[in-house]
C-alpha cells in the first residue's frame, strides 16, 4: 500500500506521469494521524510542554519585558510605515524600474531553469508526485542542467552576457510554449485552488504568505551583504567579463563550487543584483514546499502549512531569502535528495535513486557542505537497509548513489585540484596544502582559523551538550538565530521521535549533522544549519500536532488556541520584531548578524536612491565610487575592507591575502621603509584604509603600514567618516625583479585559466 503524504488537496485524477492520488484534507484529523496514535500520557506531556515552553519564552524574550516596562511610547512597530507615508518619493521611478527589471529578469531565468528541468523528466521525474512537487523537482533539476550548460560555455570561452541572454531567452520561450500546451491539455478541475480546511490551519497559511511577501520586498533592495558582494555576485561578474573561468590566486574563494553563482551570472546578464536576489528567493518557496512535503509524506501529518511556516519565518532563513547567498539552494538540493532516497526504500522505481544521486551531487556542486549532507543521508540509508536488502542489491544502490553524487560536482573539484592541489580548497589544508604560495600559506590558514573560532564557544563536552540552549539564548555568538522553536518544543519533538520510526530517523540524522557542525572541522556559523532546519521544521510541525491534539482533549477550543499561540510566536520571528531576539545586545556589541533588522521599505518604495542606500549600508562604498571615477584604469588598490568587491572597478589586493601579508599583518616588527618597498614591489598605487576600526585590538595598533609616520609619506586624495584613500607614488628608481609574463602576474589582478 502506498503511503499518501501530500500537504495540499486536489481532486482525484490520472495524469500521464502519475497514478491516481487523493490528497488528504488540510484540516488536522485525529483519525489517521499517526502523531495521535498513542493518547496515553498526553496530559503529562501537555503540562510538561506548557511549563517548559513558558520558561523558554520568558527567558528568551527578555527584551520584550524591557519594552513592556518602558511604556507604550516604544511599542509603535508601524512608525516606519507612517514616516514613509508622510515622505515624498523622489526616487519612485528608479525604484520601480529596478524592481520591474529584477522581477522580469528573474522570471526569465526561472523559466529557463524549468524548461531545462522538463527535458530531464524522462530520467529524473519519479511517479506519484503532486503538481507543486513536480515543479520543485523540475526547478532543482533545471538549476543543475542550466548551470552545467553555462559551465561548458565558460570552458569554451563563450560565457559572455550576450550569449547567456540568448540561451536563457530561448529556454524561457520554450518554457512558455510547454506551459501553454500543458494548459490546453489539462482539464480545469485539475487546477482547482487548494482548499484550506479547518480554522486551525489559517494562522499558518497567513504566516507563510506574509513571510514570503516580506522576503520578496526585501529582495528588491540593492545588494549589501558581505559574501554576496565578495564572491556570489563578483565571481560571475568576472567570468562574464572574461568569457571564461577566472582564478584569482589572491582570492581563495575563486576555487569554490559555483553552480548557483553561474545562475546568478545569468541573472546579471539580464539585469543585476536584484534579479540574482530574487532567484535565491525562489528557493525559499521550494524549501517551504519540501518541508511541508516531509511533514505529510514522512510523518503522516494532514497539513504541511505548519512546517512551511516554521521554516520560512526563522530569522536567518528569512534573511537568506533576501540576499544572493546559496544556503537555501543547498538546503533545497539536499532535502530533495534525502526525500527521494527515502521514497526509494518504498518504491522500486529506479528514478527515485537517480534523482537522489543527482540532487546530492548538485548539493556538493553548490557548497562543500553538501558533502556532509550526502554522507549523513547515504550513511543512514545503508544502516536502514543493511538487514532488509540483499547485499548485492544494496551494494549496487550505494555504488549508483556514490557515482552520481561524485560525478555531478566533479568539474568543480577537479578544477580546484588542478589549480591548487586541493580538491576542496581551502578546506583540509593540513592534508593537501596548496599552490602557488601566493594563494595560501600557514599564515593565512591560521588567520582563517581565528575567524572561525570567534563563532560559538570552545568545543568542550559541556558546551556541546548545552549547544541547543546556547545557540538559542545567546545566538549572537553564532551569527544568526532560528528563533525560540529549537528549544520551545524540544520535549514534544523527542516524544514524536520516540513514537514514529520516520521521525526517529529524521531526529537521529539531525543530531549527527548537528554534531558535525559542532566539530572542529566545521564553523559555528548558524547559516550552515539552514539545511538542518528544513528537516527540523517538519519534526517541530509534528510536535505541534501532538500538543494541539492533547490540548483538544483538555479543552474544546484548545486546538485552535494552541495553533494561534504558536503561530504568534512564529510571527515574532519576522521584522520588525528582530530586536526582541537580541537579549544579550549592549549598544553595538553582541548584536545579531545574518538577520533582517528592518525591511528596506525606503529604498524599495523610492524614498531614497539606491546610491544613497548603498553609501549608508557599506562603509567603503563611497571610497570605491571615488576610485572608479578618478583612479587610472591600471590602478591597484591595497584595501583593508572586504565585502565590497561587486562595486569596485579597479584591481584590488586584500590586506589578508598571502601576497599582501608581508606588508600588513606579517610586518608587525618591520620598518616603514621595508613596508613601502613592499608596496612598490606589489605594484600598489592606492591604499584604502579605515579611519575607524569597528573592533580595534592591539594587532591593529601594531600595523606598521598604518602608523602616522608611514601614512604621512602618502598624499590623501579622499576621506570620509569611515575611510581614507592614499596615493602611493612610484619610486624614482624602481627595482624590477621580474619581467615579462611573471611581472604581469605579479602586478595584475588575477591569473586566468581556461
Amino acid at each position: 500500500m502506498r503511503i499518501r503524504l501530500d500537504c495540499w488537496p486536489r481532486p482525484h485524477r490520472r495524469t500521464r506521469d502519475a497514478e491516481p492520488v487523493a490528497m488528504p484534507a488540510i484540516a488536522e484529523r485525529e483519525t489517521g494521524n499517526r502523531t495521535d496514535a498513542h493518547s496515553s500520557g498526553s496530559g503529562a506531556l501537555l503540562v510538561t510542554s506548557l511549563v517548559w515552553g513558558a520558561s523558554v519564552l520568558g527567558i528568551y524574550y527578555e527584551q520584550l519585558w524591557v519594552l513592556l516596562a518602558a511604556g507604550p511610547q516604544g511599542w509603535d512597530v508601524l512608525q516606519p510605515l507612517r514616516e514613509l507615508s508622510a515622505t515624498e518619493l523622489p526616487y519612485f521611478r528608479e525604484a520601480a524600474q529596478r524592481a520591474l527589471s529584477g522581477i522580469v529578469s528573474a522570471m526569465l531565468v526561472v523559466s529557463a531553469m524549468l524548461a531545462a528541468g522538463i527535458s530531464l523528466d524522462r530520467w529524473l521525474m519519479p511517479p506519484g508526485l503532486a503538481w507543486y512537487e513536480r515543479a520543485v523537482v523540475r526547478f532543482a533539476n533545471g538549476a543543475g542542467a542550466l548551470s552545467a550548460g553555462l559551465l561548458l560555455l565558460a570552458f569554451a570561452g563563450a560565457y559572455r552576457p550576450e550569449v547567456v541572454r540568448a540561451i536563457v531567452g530561448c529556454l524561457a520561450i520554450a518554457a512558455v510554449a510547454i506551459g501553454a500546451r500543458t494548459w490546453r491539455r489539462t482539464r480545469l478541475p485539475d487546477w482547482h485552488r487548494p482548499a484550506l480546511g479547518a480554522a486551525s490551519a489559517w494562522p499558518w497559511v497567513a504566516l507563510t504568505a506574509l513571510s514570503a511577501a516580506f522576503a520578496f520586498i526585501s529582495a528588491l533592495a540593492p545588494e549589501t551583504e558581505y559574501d554576496a558582494l565578495w564572491y556570489h555576485l563578483e565571481l560571475p561578474r568576472r567570468w562574464l567579463a572574461a568569457g571564461r573561468p577566472v582564478d584569482d590566486v589572491h582570492e581563495y574563494i575563486s576555487l569554490y563550487p559555483m553552480t548557483w553563482e553561474l545562475l546568478f551570472g545569468a541573472a546579471l546578464a539580464w539585469d543585476g543584483a536584484v534579479a540574482a536576489r530574487l532567484l535565491h528567493w525562489t528557493t525559499l518557496i521550494a524549501c517551504g514546499v519540501l518541508s511541508a512535503s516531509f511533514s505529510t509524506r514522512a510523518l503522516g501529518l494532514s497539513t504541511g502549512w505548519i512546517a512551511a511556516a516554521i521554516f520560512v519565518t526563522a530569522p536567518t532563513v528569512f534573511w537568506e531569502a533576501t540576499t544572493a547567498y546559496v544556503d537555501l539552494a543547498l538546503a533545497m538540493h539536499g532535502a530533495l535528495a534525502a526525500g527521494a532516497l527515502w521514497r526509494s526504500t518504498r518504491d522500486d522505481d529506479w528514478r527515485w535513486l537517480a534523482l537522489a544521486g543527482v540532487q546530492f551531487g548538485l548539493a556538493c556542486a553548490t557548497k562543500h557542505l553538501g558533502l556532509v549532507i550526502a554522507t549523513v543521508a547515504i550513511g543512514a540509508f545503508v544502516i536502514a537497509r543493511f538487514r532488509r536488502d540483499e547485499p548485492g542489491r544494496l551494494a549496487r544502490r550505494v555504488v549508483l548513489l556514490s557515482v552520481l553524487t561524485l560525478f555531478v560536482p566533479s568539474p568543480w573539484y577537479v578544477r580546484s585540484w588542478i589549480a591548487s592541489g586541493n580538491p576542496v580548497f581551502p578546506e583540509m589544508y593540513a592534508i593537501f596544502k596548496a599552490r602557488p604560495p601566493e594563494r595560501w600559506n600557514d599564515s593565512t590558514e591560521e588567520a582563517l582559523g581565528t575567524f572561525k573560532a570567534h563563532f560559538g564557544r570552545p568545543r568542550t563536552p559541556r558546551t556541546i551538550a548545552t549547544l541547543p540552549w546556547d545557540m538559542t539564548m545567546h545566538s549572537y555568538r553564532y551569527g544568526g538565530t532560528l528563533g525560540p522553536f529549537v528549544l520551545l518544543l524540544l520535549p514534544a519533538v523527542f516524544m514524536v521521535g520516540r513514537r514514529q520510526p520516520p521521525a526517529r530517523w529524521l531526529l537521529g540524522c539531525g543530531i549527527v549533522y548537528l554534531l558535525i557542525w559542532a566539530s572542529p572541522i566545521s564553523s559555528y556559523q548558524l547559516r550552515f544549519l539552514v539545511p538542518w532546519w528544513l528537516f527540523m521544521s517538519a519534526l517541530i510541525a509534528a510536535a505541534v500536532g501532538v500538543l494541539t491534539s492533547g490540548a483538544a482533549r483538555v479543552w474544546q477550543s484548545g486546538r485552535l488556541v494552541t495553533h494561534v499561540g504558536l503561530a504568534a510566536v512564529a510571527f515574532m520571528n519576522l521584522p520588525p520584531f528582530t530586536a526582541l531576539h537580541e537579549r544579550d545586545r549592549e549598544g553595538w556589541t553582541k548584536w545579531l548578524t545574518q538577520v533582517v533588522h528592518r525591511l528596506p521599505i525606503e529604498v524599495v518604495a523610492g524614498a531614497t536612491s539606491g546610491d544613497a542606500w548603498l553609501r549608508r549600508q557599506i562603509r567603503s562604498y563611497p571610497a570605491w565610487q571615488f576610485l572608479n571615477d578618478h583612479a587610472p584604469p591600471d590602478a591597484r588598490v591595497l584595501t583593508f575592507f572586504g565585502g565590497d568587491h561587486f562595486y569596485a572597478e579597479r584591481a584590488r589586493l586584500w590586506s589578508e591575502a598571502p601576497a599582501a601579508r608581508p606588508v600588513t599583518w606579517d610586518a608587525m616588527d618591520g620598518t616603514g621603509r621595508d613596508v613601502i618597498d613592499g608596496l612598490h614591489r606589489l605594484g600598489i598605487t592606492h591604499l584604502l584604509v579605515p579611519q575607524r576600526w569597528p573592533s580595534r585590538t592591539e594587532h591593529h595598533d601594531r600595523l606598521v603600514l598604518l602608523q602616522p609616520e608611514v601614512l604621512s609619506r602618502f598624499p590623501v586624495i579622499f576621506e570620509d567618516f569611515w575611510t581614507a584613500i592614499y596615493r602611493v607614488d612610484a619610486p624614482r628608481r624602481r627595482d624590477i625583479s621580474t619581467s615579462g609574463a611573471d611581472a604581469s602576474r605579479e602586478a595584475g589582478l588575477s591569473t586566468d585559466h581556461r
